[in-house]
């Protein structure tokens, strides 16, 4: 919790370990008790909203400072990274901070604006401009297939990349893993994990390092390094 945001899953007084938050974060909870989902929803965006980027922020902002080419594709939907210093970043489950609309076949169901900080403590449930049906926040739920937002980090990796480094993540997800076998698709690559625990499934056959640890302490260490 370096920046004050639990973790998801996985540690002590992770996020889901809480089966009511668990249940609010799917997609079907949102179609059923829109105002039970945006309450809690809420809650939570407005933690994310008085949370600080940590060193291991800071860190990967140093290195894209310092990095000829960079992409920083992240499946965290806070703006830690963007508060840090980072740029070239992609979103690759949304933005917490970003309303969209839920019938998909309103102009505005692609179209996203952006929550305003007082809307955090209402007590309505916000709706579409445009239509008038329920909005739903910018994020992939649980529960549904999401939406894609690899296509910036298929024309980055296409022009070559020599070093994946996947940090937070033991690979419960599938996301580290297409990562991986899209930039190994296009020639070798190096890749390396920075997390508390080693990675799992399919993932851990996939990585040429592993670096326990947390990365508020190891990528600043990393940073530092003169190699």
């Amino acid at each position: 919790m370096a920046s004050g945001i639990p973790v998801y899953r996985g540690e002590d007084k992770s996020r889901y370990d809480d089966p009511d938050a668990l249940r609010y974060a799917f997609a079907s909870t949102l179609h059923k008790d829109p105002g039970g989902f945006w309450t809690r929803f809420r809650g939570w965006r407005a933690e994310l909203r008085r949370a600080r980027p940590n060193a291991g922020h800071v860190a990967l902002a140093t290195l894209e400072q310092r990095a000829q080419r960079f992409l920083l594709a992240t499946q965290n939907v806070d703006d830690l990274h963007y508060r840090a210093g980072s740029v070239r970043i992609v979103k690759l489950h949304g933005d917490a901070f970003a309303l969209r609309c839920r019938d998909a076949s309103c102009r505005l169901a692609t179209f996203r604006w952006s929550s305003d900080p007082d809307d955090d403590t209402s007590a309505e449930v916000p709706v579409c401009p445009l239509c008038e049906t329920i909005a739903r926040p910018d994020v992939v739920l649980f529960g549904e297939g999401g939406f894609d937002r690899w296509e910036p980090v298929r024309k980055f990796v296409a022009e070559g990349v020599e070093i994946v480094l996947l940090v937070g993540t033991s690979g419960v997800v599938e996301v580290p893993t297409q990562l991986i076998q899209l930039a190994r698709a296009k020639g070798p690559v190096w890749v390396a994990t920075v997390n508390p625990r080693p990675p799992e499934g399919e993932l851990a056959s996939l990585v040429d390092a592993q670096v326990l640890g947390r990365s508020e302490e190891i990528l600043p260490r990393l940073v530092e390094s003169p190699t």
